[in-house]
């Protein structure tokens, strides 16, 4: 590809060097509302977005505008929405167990991967970049408890399953397993301090299980190799096909709510995680 040139394209006249995405920020939108059913038990909605995940490596960046990949800018557009339709009640005097359905609703663009068109694992690369986005639906449920043990402190845990999605036909010689992008299984421990009667500090530890989800984690180096070996199912798009190398990962978040007055509360918080994707 490009006489020769390596990939991926750099921006040094040798093909070498770096290119850095032109997508930096991105609004995630999240809403919620509960209603009481009586004393002990409420229902609630709460829709919420996933975003960050999206790449734009501009062919102009790149050595004679060749393109990442060789194939013009490249990049990946991905975008999920969640509704939760949850349900609690109270079983015993501080103690509230909780259930919820999950509906997911996913959109995906790949572009500027055309190239790789003869790594496809059933050798018709149309399914394989520059389709435009398609949409992808499925549905999951989650479980949670909450205890509260005093009237400082506060425990729960959570457990949302993997949610199931349908396939991105349109992108089925991409993602491993003829387009499967489910959404990965979590679970989340936390803690509530109430510092006085305005102040409350919160912390969680949530473990994001993507090694569950082959088009994440599949090795894409050793994928590739076994696909130039003549392993078809792990070429692109096969029951083995390369993915994005995904690790495992453990988030730990950080917040306090302030109620300012009765009809004012203030809240903020600080989330960290390590990088799901391994240098190599």
């Amino acid at each position: 590809i490009g006489g020769g040139a390596p990939l991926p394209i750099g921006s040094n006249p040798d093909f070498t060097g770096t290119v850095d995405s032109g997508s930096d920020y991105f609004i995630v939108p999240h809403f919620g509302y509960t209603r009481p059913l009586g004393q002990d038990s409420a229902v609630g909605i709460a829709l919420y977005g996933n975003g960050g995940l999206n790449t734009d490596y501009d062919a102009g960046d790149t050595t004679g505008g060749a393109g990442t990949f060789g194939a013009g800018t490249a990049g990946v557009d991905l975008s999920q929405l969640f509704a939760n339709f949850s349900y609690a009640h109270r079983v015993a005097d501080g103690l509230t167990l909780g259930v919820a359905g999950i509906l997911a609703v996913q959109s995906l663009e790949a572009r500027g991967l055309s190239s790789l068109g003869g790594l496809v694992a059933d050798g018709n690369p149309d399914s394989l970049s520059d389709n435009g986005h398609e949409m992808s639906y499925g549905f999951g449920a989650q479980v949670g408890a909450l205890w509260r043990a005093n009237d400082r402190w506060s425990f729960g845990a959570s457990y949302q399953t993997k949610v199931a999605m349908t396939k991105f036909d349109d992108y089925s010689d991409l993602l491993a397993e003829q387009g499967t992008f489910d959404i990965p299984p979590a679970a989340t421990l936390g803690l509530a301090f109430a510092a006085n009667e305005s102040l409350t500090l919160v912390a969680d530890v949530q473990r994001i299980w993507y090694g569950d989800i082959p088009s994440l984690s599949n090795p894409m180096s050793e994928s590739l190799t076994a696909c130039f070996g003549g392993n078809t199912s792990a070429c692109l798009g096969g029951d083995a096909g390369a993915g994005f190398g995904w690790d495992d990962v453990t988030v730990y978040k950080f917040g306090a709510q302030w109620d300012f007055r009765p009809d004012w509360t203030f809240r903020a918080g600080y989330s960290t995680t390590e990088q799901p994707v391994p240098t190599s």
